[in-house]
């Protein structure tokens, strides 16, 4: 049962009644791209018969400033997420992100201690220091959004730290990155040390590696594996909308 709301709200649920498995998807910042789908993931994961959170960061902060109308920063959207997955007795609980949507992936699915983390292409930290020391300047005009914004939690803007503590040694965290992208691939081995951190490298795709993975089916067999389930064929995909003229 697909249920989807305004993109402006950041959030868009689908409840699956019976389903004790929540996927929660956290888009990148391309969706303003994407006229035909509000959130990332959407359409590749209406077959599973499985709870869905398709979350977005309107406010373009890497999450940092919350979902409006419902948090204010990480902490919040985090304590937002656990209950939702409290109040639908969730079981297995499983997160996937692209770009933006990855480093929350990582980041949220640490603090959540969910099962397993899917995250592609994704920023291991987003703080000026480690952009200036490794001549990173991806989607610089964002990071005003983290640096003004006096709700934002620094101690998350770098994930290293974070990730080489023993809080969380039970969520296994897979990042696919292609390994022929500068940053990409140092976003991602700056993560290889850690114990329950799985690297997935491919020579292509470059930062727009998500297309790749759905147009192989690598999406389909990692999602079907992470939530033991099979696609339900009944689960027709939507006709996309035509891009508007220009």
């Amino acid at each position: 049962m697909d249920t989807y709301v305004d993109v402006e709200n950041g959030h868009s649920p689908s409840w699956e009644p019976g389903s004790q498995e929540l996927l929660i998807a956290f888009s990148g910042f391309a969706t303003r791209y994407r006229p035909w789908e509000g959130f990332h993931f959407q359409g590749l994961t209406r077959k599973y018969a499985v709870n869905k959170l398709f979350l977005r960061d309107a406010r373009q902060a890497w999450y940092h400033q919350g979902l409006p109308n419902l948090s204010a920063n990480v902490d919040g959207t985090t304590e937002w997420i656990a209950r939702q997955m409290a109040d639908l007795a969730i079981e297995r609980t499983i997160a996937i992100g692209t770009s933006a949507g990855g480093y929350a992936a990582l980041l949220h699915g640490w603090l959540l201690g969910l099962d397993q983390v899917h995250a592609i292409a994704p920023q291991s930290y987003v703080d000026v220091d480690n952009r200036i020391a490794n001549d990173d300047y991806f989607m610089d005009e964002q990071v005003e959004n983290l640096y003004t914004y006096a709700g934002a939690q620094q101690e998350y803007f770098d994930l290293l730290p974070l990730f080489e503590t023993d809080i969380n040694r039970t969520t296994q965290f897979h990042i696919y990155f292609c390994g022929n992208h500068r940053l990409d691939n140092l976003h991602a081995q700056r993560l290889k040390d850690i114990p329950n951190v799985t690297l997935h490298s491919y020579e292509e795709g470059g930062h727009r590696l998500t297309p790749r993975l759905t147009k192989d089916g690598v999406l389909d067999r990692v999602l079907e594996d992470a939530l033991q389930v099979e696609p339900d064929p009944a689960r027709a995909k939507p006709q996309r909308k035509a891009a508007p003229a220009l």
